[in-house]
């Protein structure tokens, strides 16, 4: 009699998690998922402008196509701590188009131009925008999604591991946990709740 009242209640279980199915406005698993609780499609990403290794909530960040990265040195005025910081922006792209490329999900930051670890929540408290120092947002080509901010609860870094001034060669890593703001479940692909974004990068400034 246990053991029927327990295959009844493991069954009541699973029931009751396929009654409750996908839910795109609260979603918060692995991989970004397609309209209908489906995996979206992954690729061998082909990476522009460097090399990177990268995960996204534990596995390969490999969404899309290519994976492009760009690096340049804002100084002041443009700059948030008064001297020179290093910005790079990660990008996946569904197209690589030289104008009007398909943009997926982005993931920007800025930190000081020297070797060393940044903490990102101080750094952050040095603007009354987060965005123009971190961010990381999911777009469907030209169309708005999902908003991001970063997760205070932990810690987030940039660990400039070298900068050679003559070459412009830079070698960065990341450790970063963000949470939803703003989400657009609209229209797919639908994103977790919560995106931890791990990896290294290497490339030049332009």
């Amino acid at each position: 009699m246990k053991t029927v009242s327990i295959l009844v209640f493991v069954i009541l279980t699973f029931s009751c998690k396929d009654d409750i199915g996908f839910n795109p406005n609260s979603y918060d698993g692995q991989y970004p998922k397609n309209m209908d609780g489906s995996d979206i499609q992954t690729y061998k990403s082909e990476i522009l402008g460097g090399q990177i290794e990268a995960s996204f909530n534990g596995h390969t960040w490999n969404h899309a196509p290519y994976l492009s990265i760009n690096a340049e040195v804002l100084s002041p005025p443009n700059s948030v701590g008064g001297s020179q910081e290093l910005f790079i922006s990660i990008s996946s792209l569904l197209t690589n188009r030289p104008i009007e490329s398909c943009i997926l999900e982005t993931l920007l930051f800025r930190v000081p131009l020297a070797t060393g670890i940044t903490s990102m929540n101080k750094f952050v408290e040095l603007t009354e925008h987060e965005y123009t120092v971190l961010k990381f947002t999911s777009i469907n080509c030209d169309a708005g999604k999902d908003q991001y901010v970063m997760d205070r609860s932990v810690e987030n870094t940039i660990n400039v591991l070298s900068y050679d001034p003559l070459t412009g060669a830079i070698h960065a890593e990341f450790d970063l946990s963000f949470k939803i703001s703003q989400r657009n479940s609209s229209f797919g692909p639908i994103y977790p709740e919560r995106v931890v974004l791990k990896g290294r990068v290497e490339t030049n400034l332009k």
